[in-house]
Parts: C-alpha cells; sequence; structure tokens
C-alpha cells in the first residue's frame, strides 16, 4: 500500500475523483496560492510550535513567537497583512489559558509508522503528559468541526497511543477563534480505528473508478475544471475546455506505454478510451463478418455517425448518435455524443498510429512462422546480460531434414509451428528461434536441477504429442544442451557450452537432455 495521511483519507471520503486527481495522478492545483484562512492558520501553528520549543511559558513568548513566524508575502497587500496579525493575536490571547496548561512532551512533530495496514503519515499538534497516560491536543482555527474533522482528531489520538506507548485519555480541540474555546471529545478505541483505517485503505486501492461525488465540495476543489461531475453543482460556464485536453493528453501517455504486444497494446488501449469517456466503448472484430458501411470506413480511415449492433458472429451499423471511429482493419472505437469530434479525430488516429507501430516491431523482431523472437533479439540481449543469474537451453528436433525429405517442407513447418507452441506456453521461459529447426530458451535462473526438469518436461510433451499432417502421423522429438550462466563468463561463452551439450546430447542418440 502506498503511504497515507489523515488528509488524503478524509479527501478520498469526501470525492474519491478528487482524491484520484491529488494522489494518483499527483496533478498540481490550478492556484497554488493559499487563502487568508489558510495562511493565517499555517502561521498560528507554526508559532505555537516555536511557543513550545521554549523553557519558560509566559505571554510575552508567545506573542514574540507570533511576530517571528509572521509573514506579509502570504497575503495580498500590508493592510490585509496587518488586520490579520492584530486578529490572529486577539486569537492567541483569548486562547492563552487553554494554550498554557498540560505539561507538553510533543509538539509540532510529522510522524510517519505503521498504522491501519501500512505507512502514515501524521502531524501532531501536542501531546501532554497526564498522570495515568497521555492526552492529544489540537489546534483547530474557528469553531466548525465537523464530524469528519472529529474522526480526525481521533486517528492523531491514537497515533500518538502508537507513538507514545501509552492510552489516550482525553482528546482536546482548542478552537482558535471560536466563541468556546475548547472543546473536549471522549477518546474512541484505537485497536477498532486502526482497524476502520485498514479497511478503508484496502477499499481505496482496490477502487479503480473513482467514481466523483459532487456536492457544494466542487465549489472550492482544485480540480473542478476537469471533472465533469462539478457541472452539475457549478453550471456548465465552469468547466473549461481543459477538461478534454487533459483528458487527451492521459489518453495518449497511456498509449505511449502500449510497448512491444499486441495484447498488451489492447489492454491498454481500453484503459485510454475509458480516459476520453467512461461511456466510450472499444469493439474489436475479432474475425466477426462487418457490415458493408462498417468495412467501408474502416477501409477509408474515416469517421462516421451511428451506433455498432455485437452479435456473435457479426458487426453491423445501425441507427444513432454516436461517432463511430475505425482502428485500422481491426476495430472501432465508439464515442458518445459528449465527446467532440475533434477528440474523438485525434484519438483514434493516435490509437491507428499504435497499432501500426506495433505491429511494424512485432514484424521486425519476431520469426513469421513461429511467432518466436528472431536470433537478432537473442543477440541484443545477451549483449546486457553481465551480472544476472541465468541458464540458456538450446533445443533441435532430431533428424528435421528426413522430416522435411519425407512430408515436403509444409509438414516440416507444422512441427515447427507445434514446437513454438508448446515453449511458448512455459512459463518462465523466453523462447528464441535462432536456426532452421534450432531454438534457445532463456531462464533467469541459475538452478540447473529445475532448468533440466523443465527441458524433461518439454522434451516429453513433444514425444508424446500426436502430429498428423495429410492424413500422416509425424514422429517427432527433440535434443537439448543446458548451459548455466557464471560470474566472469561471457554470455557467448555459455552460449557455445549449452551447444557443447546438445552435441553430447546428439552423440547419444537423440531424444535427451544433456547438462554442461
Amino acid at each position: 500500500m502506498r503511504p497515507a495521511s489523515v488528509t488524503s483519507l478524509k479527501t478520498y471520503l469526501t470525492c474519491p475523483k478528487k482524491y484520484y486527481y491529488a494522489y494518483i495522478e499527483w496533478l498540481p492545483k490550478e492556484d497554488d496560492k493559499p487563502s487568508i484562512r489558510l495562511s493565517v492558520s499555517n502561521i498560528l501553528h507554526a508559532a505555537l510550535t516555536a511557543y513550545h520549543a521554549r523553557a519558560t511559558k509566559d505571554w510575552n513568548l508567545l506573542d514574540l513567537a507570533l511576530v517571528e513566524t509572521w509573514d506579509p508575502r502570504l497575503f495580498s497587500d500590508l493592510c490585509t497583512s496587518a488586520n490579520e496579525y492584530h486578529r490572529s493575536r486577539w486569537i492567541l490571547w483569548q486562547a492563552w489559558s487553554a494554550i498554557s496548561s498540560g505539561e507538553t512532551v510533543r509538539y509540532g512533530q510529522n510522524a510517519e509508522l505503521d498504522f491501519g495496514g501500512g505507512k502514515f503519515r501524521s502531524r501532531i499538534d501536542r501531546i501532554d503528559q497526564e498522570p495515568d497516560g497521555i492526552s492529544f491536543v489540537e489546534y483547530h482555527l474557528g469553531d466548525r468541526v465537523s464530524e469528519i474533522d472529529q474522526w480526525s482528531f481521533q486517528i492523531y489520538a491514537s497515533i500518538s497511543a502508537k507513538l507514545m506507548k501509552q492510552p489516550v485519555k482525553s482528546v482536546r480541540v482548542i478552537q482558535l477563534g471560536a466563541e468556546e474555546p475548547e472543546l473536549k471529545l471522549n477518546p474512541e478505541d484505537p485497536f477498532k480505528l486502526e482497524n476502520d483505517i485498514k479497511r478503508l485503505r484496502r477499499v481505496i486501492d482496490s477502487d479503480q473508478r473513482h467514481m466523483p461525488h459532487p456536492d457544494q465540495h466542487c465549489r472550492f476543489c482544485a480540480y473542478s475544471n476537469i471533472c465533469d461531475a462539478a457541472e452539475s453543482v457549478l453550471g456548465s460556464g465552469r468547466i473549461k475546455q481543459s477538461n478534454e485536453l487533459f483528458r487527451i493528453f492521459r489518453a495518449l501517455e497511456i498509449l505511449i506505454e502500449a510497448g512491444e504486444s499486441i495484447d498488451t497494446l489492447k489492454t491498454l488501449a481500453l484503459k485510454a478510451v475509458n480516459q476520453i469517456h467512461f461511456e466510450a466503448k472499444l469493439i474489436w472484430i475479432d474475425g466477426r463478418e462487418v457490415g458493408p458501411e462498417l468495412l467501408d470506413a474502416a477501409k477509408k480511415k474515416i469517421e462516421i455517425e451511428g451506433g455498432i449492433v455485437e452479435e456473435e458472429t457479426k458487426l453491423t451499423l445501425h441507427e444513432g448518435d454516436s461517432l463511430i471511429v475505425p482502428v485500422s482493419d481491426v476495430g472501432f472505437i465508439v464515442f458518445p455524443k459528449a465527446v467532440s469530434r475533434t477528440s474523438a479525430e485525434i484519438f483514434g488516429r493516435s490509437l491507428r498510429i499504435a497499432w501500426e507501430r506495433t505491429n511494424n516491431y512485432i514484424a521486425a523482431t519476431t520469426d513469421g512462422l513461429t511467432g518466436l523472437a528472431r536470433r537478432e533479439i537473442f543477440e541484443d540481449k545477451i549483449n546486457r546480460l553481465s551480472g544476472q543469474d541465468y541458464t540458456l537451453i538450446i533445443c533441435d528436433i532430431d533428424r528435421f531434414k528426413l522430416i522435411n525429405d519425407t512430408y515436403g517442407h509444409e509438414g516440416g513447418d507444422v512441427c515447427l509451428k507445434i514446437f513454438a507452441d508448446i515453449v511458448r506456453n512455459e512459463r518462465g521461459v523466453v523462447s528464441y528461434r535462432i536456426g532452421g529447426e534450432e531454438f534457445l530458451l532463456f531462464i533467469p535462473s541459475k538452478d540447473l536441477d529445475y532448468c533440466r526438469r523443465k527441458a524433461e518436461e518439454i522434451r516429453k510433451n513433444i514425444a508424446e504429442r500426436e502430429i498428423i499432417y495429410d492424413g500422416k502421423k509425424i514422429q517427432m522429438t527433440t535434443s537439448f544442451g543446458i548451459a548455466s550462466g557464471e560470474n566472469f563468463v561471457s554470455a557467448r561463452e555459455i552460449l557455445k557450452r549449452a551447444d557443447a551439450a546438445l552435441y553430447r546430447a546428439k552423440e547419444k542418440g537423440r531424444n535427451c537432455v544433456e547438462v554442461f
């Protein structure tokens, strides 16, 4: 789990979408300039921390601490700064009796410790020592202490108990500037609170959708300009064009991560489409018959309006107000009316480019017949194997020339494909075709017993495989040579050793495994 804080948990409970923007995307706030209320709160906390650091406790020292921590640059002008300074001084004076009471043992501390199933960051304003435990004290500007604020104070108190290894006897909230300067809360069970936090963190970590909770808090949210849900509270005039730009940029970022696999590209393409709009659909053809209108759009790479009816064996166009964007000749994106045509076209072209780029990479790096990586890819890999633990296994189809002579090259191709299918599905093994009937398996381990067992399983599967071509049964067997990587020995030398082991397997009559 990622480190948590009371602020992040409160953000999630208020609105999961805001949590997503602030703690998953880590988007900067549109305006990071602090408000006057926030500035005064920060200054008062800083002054109180400086005050508690002094050995003696009297009003003059607290007054001096306020002067030393005051920063006029946080305010729009000097007049505002002066007014807020005098108001802050009055606030401290009103709460002086509560501030000066108690034997303070901890103050102004930022703590990070294990709490609620993982690392937890907290801020402790003050801890006072009592005869049979501790008193947790929180400074709060104003008298509007909500239920979620009280929940936060209880969490801070539980963290303090864990930090001090003492029970919390009281939770006190000194309400700076309020009519009632002090609020006392009964401490809750710290074990129950920690379990509640643990459950909440699991919910947060498993949340993939982060559905928004639009409410009046949208008026003060730094991300309201890119959140569609805020429109219901603020009105359409507040939702800026940057919303759509942000979605496009995020979707394109996801496509860039697509890498070198068609399956990976398909997964990330769906995620990227959902970034544009949660109602957008990505439909792959996957061998189904395509109606003439959709087929024409795919060939011409043009957008058309309507909808798509999906059947088990066919895709057809029907009436609708969605925009259908083709992805080369392999699929379609269906965007709802809420997505602008410009955004749909930009993303559609980008996905087509990503699809073609991935296919070009696969064509350049994989063997066309077997689908395994080519020898050149392995040669590039062995140049970067220094210091790694690995084992190389060279495999050879026994008497492959005789298979070609007996069943023709097409029969030989069938054997090559079957061998490739078997080794490709082996977990923890990277397979390459390095010659006509010669293959290489890379295993990131130096455990020779494990690698020998793996080679024996493959050899047995191939020997027992029933291969029928042109009505005739082909008996295929294979031989294996194994060598493990060692310190100060080059990958090319290991490859030679594996080749020597393979040669010994052939001398012993083939259809066996030899280790160098």
